[in-house]
């Protein structure tokens, strides 16, 4: 295998720490979902549903199942080109309530909801940047003291030797603090809190 076909099926898999397992992606649709889910403070873990793990050969599938406190949500992303049969809907439905897990059907549209889109994306650029320990200890004692605080006054409370817009991003991204990004674009007013 050349390095470069190595390169590009490793950017066909996503992986955080609310994933067990690194998760393929088949299209832009589904990886917007995934980022999403991995900023989402109501969502513990991320699991794959497909066809394959569900038995059921001629069932096409290709979805995520969020695991929350309130249960297990089977996101199911609707592409218009690929809409089910009648019949295969049933089946589905069936699978999903042996299992016990609730149905949501999404769009395109439901997923690029603002600002929620923008400030993930944006959080999500900063997944791979190192947060140095100490700084990373800074954060999490002044948040432990503080409670929930915006971005701002969290800067102005600790000492950094990198960025902290970066750095906030990077340990929201490992499940490690939860930033408020539903409400409003991601600025200085935005609210961090420790991961409940």
């Amino acid at each position: 295998m050349r390095a470069t076909q190595f390169k590009r099926q490793i950017a066909n898999v996503f992986s955080t720490a609310k994933c067990p397992v690194a998760i393929p992606v088949s299209d832009a649709a589904f990886r917007d979902a995934l980022i999403l889910a991995t900023l989402d403070p109501s969502v513990r873990s991320i699991e794959f549903l497909s066809h394959a793990s569900i038995s059921q050969p001629a069932l096409a599938l290709n979805g995520l199942v969020l695991v929350r406190e309130d249960g297990r949500l089977f996101l199911d992303i609707q592409r218009p080109k690929e809409l089910r049969h009648p019949d295969d809907e049933d089946r589905l439905a069936q699978v999903l309530e042996a299992r016990g897990i609730a149905h949501l059907k999404v769009d395109s549209e439901y997923l690029r909801r603002e600002p929620l889109f923008s400030n993930s994306r944006e959080v999500w650029r900063h997944h791979r940047h190192h947060v140095p320990f100490a700084d990373r200890m800074q954060i999490m004692g002044c948040l432990a003291e503080g409670g929930p605080q915006c971005i701002l006054d969290l800067e102005c409370r600790i000492s950094p030797t990198t960025d902290v817009g970066s750095s906030l991003c990077a340990l929201a991204c490992a499940d490690l603090i939860e930033l408020e990004l539903a409400e409003r674009p991601l600025g200085p007013c935005t609210i961090v809190r420790e991961r409940r």
